[in-house]
Formats: C-alpha cells, sequence, structure tokens
C-alpha cells in the first residue's frame, strides 16, 4: 500500500489511539512502513507526536482523579466520605512533577546569568570547605585580674 493522505493517517491514528502497531494492522502494511512515513514527511510526524500529546492529557486527567479521589458529598456540597478516596502516592507525584516549578519539585534548580570574574571552580571551595578547620582557643586566667585588683 503507498502512503495515505495525512487525514486518513489522522483519523486511522486517532481511532487506535495513537498505537502504531494497530494503526499499521488498519493500513495493512508494517510498523516499519508507518515509521519510514513518519521518519519521512513532518505532517506525519505532527501528528503521531499530536496523537501522543493527546493521549498524555488523558493520562494526566485519569490520574488526576486517582490523586484526587472522588468525594461523596451532602446536598449542601459538603465531602461526608469518599467513592474513591485520594491515592496518597499520586497526589505527591503530580504535585513533585506538575508543580516542580512552583516549589513542590524533589530538587532545588537555580538559573543564573550572573558572570562571575575571577570565579574559582565550586568544587574546590567546595573541598576547602570540608577541610577541617584549625581552632584557636585563648585561655584567659582570671585570678590574675583579681589578684592585680587586691
Amino acid at each position: 500500500m503507498k502512503k495515505p493522505s495525512i487525514e486518513k493517517f489522522i483519523e486511522v491514528l486517532q481511532s487506535t489511539g495513537g498505537n502504531l502497531t494497530q494503526t499499521a494492522k488498519a493500513f495493512g502494511v508494517t510498523r516499519t512502513a508507518v515509521y519510514k512515513w513518519i521518519d519521512g514527511d513532518n505532517d506525519f510526524a505532527k501528528a503521531v507526536e499530536d496523537s501522543r500529546g493527546q493521549l498524555l492529557d488523558e493520562c494526566i486527567a485519569v490520574s488526576r482523579i486517582v490523586a484526587l479521589g472522588i468525594p461523596e458529598r451532602d446536598p449542601q456540597g459538603k465531602i461526608i466520605g469518599w467513592v474513591r478516596p485520594p491515592d496518597p502516592s499520586m497526589l505527591r507525584y503530580l504535585l513533585s512533577t506538575l508543580g516542580r516549578f512552583e516549589g513542590f519539585g524533589e530538587h532545588l534548580e537555580v538559573k543564573s546569568q550572573t558572570e562571575l570574574k575571577g570565579s574559582i571552580p565550586i568544587r574546590k571551595w567546595v573541598e576547602d570547605k570540608l577541610k577541617p578547620q584549625e581552632i584557636q582557643i585563648e585561655i584567659i586566667d582570671s585570678r590574675e585580674q583579681v589578684d592585680k585588683v587586691n
């Protein structure tokens, strides 16, 4: 089979949920043929990317329900129980990934456009800070001062 029109490709891609194996079967070709269409045509590649983006959006919508749960509400809208309780692990995962730029991530990312002149390599600075410091202790005997006053 020759390569289908982009419109037909998008239609089949959407009907298969973006699954390239099922898309290939629908056209009666191999997955390799579908990959050649994608590699050789930016519109086909964009269609696959868009299809995968839609799938990701659907996954995020479902993970939101899993994370937040499904509350049972009274007639005034107050939560009185759960049809499905929230999943703390999913909630934490979503906060750490989707909320990383709002401070919920696992790592702190610092970006700076400052140019430092005469800077030292960070590794040397850390090593210097971790070296044991010599401590000087001065002992003052207050008895001497008492003797001088008397």
